[in-house]
């Protein structure tokens, strides 16, 4: 055994090998604490969130004719229906996210698979809340009350924006998953 530091030959200097021991890239072991951590914490609040969250049924049975005449009534009957599979989809996503987290720090090549498809699916989504909000914004912005128009303008751009930066993100973490040299440690059955 000697302590000389060697690059793996073809492959990124950040995966070297000292002795017999080979260094872990320091982005794959990140990544997969902040998406176990991720995963676990948003699985956990979503859970707390649906157990907690109050009936709201009664806002669909007020029959309140400013509800029925914006057509309110039936949004809210809609989303109050939808919720429990939105809860349902939102928390068996964060499960996911947690098991790719494990898996990435285990090094498991399928556990990077999943990631990477995690990663796009997640960009997908990003595009999709994109380009509704922009729709949505040019639906506001045809008319109604002024501050109300500026209020939803001010949080559909918020919101576009944040969608926008979380796909560059996606992308990133996307694009350093299927590098070479990841693929490499990955494949090689790092147990480190």
């Amino acid at each position: 055994m000697t302590n000389e530091t060697q690059s793996i030959p073809g492959e990124n200097p950040e995966v070297t090998v000292t002795g017999d021991r080979k260094k872990k890239n320091s982005f794959v072991t990140v990544s997969g604490w902040v998406m176990f951590i991720y995963g676990t914490v948003s699985s956990l609040l979503n859970a707390l969130f649906y157990a907690l969250m109050p009936d709201l049924s009664h806002l669909i049975d007020a029959g309140d004719p400013a509800f029925e005449a914006q057509g309110i009534a039936r949004l809210i009957d809609v989303v109050l229906h939808a919720f429990p599979y939105f809860m349902l989809y939102t928390s068996g996503f964060a499960l996911l996210l947690a098991f790719a987290g494990v898996t990435l720090l285990q090094r498991k090549e399928w556990g990077r698979r999943l990631a990477i498809g995690l990663m796009g699916w997640m960009i997908l989504v990003g595009i999709g809340g994109a380009v509704l909000g922009t729709l949505f914004l040019v639906e506001v912005m045809s008319g109604g009350e002024t501050f109300t128009i500026y209020a939803f303008v001010a949080g559909g751009f918020v919101g576009l924006i944040s969608s926008l930066a979380w796909v560059g993100l996606y992308t990133y973490v996307l694009y350093k998953l299927t590098r070479p040299e990841v693929r490499a440690e990955f494949r090689s059955g790092m147990n480190v």
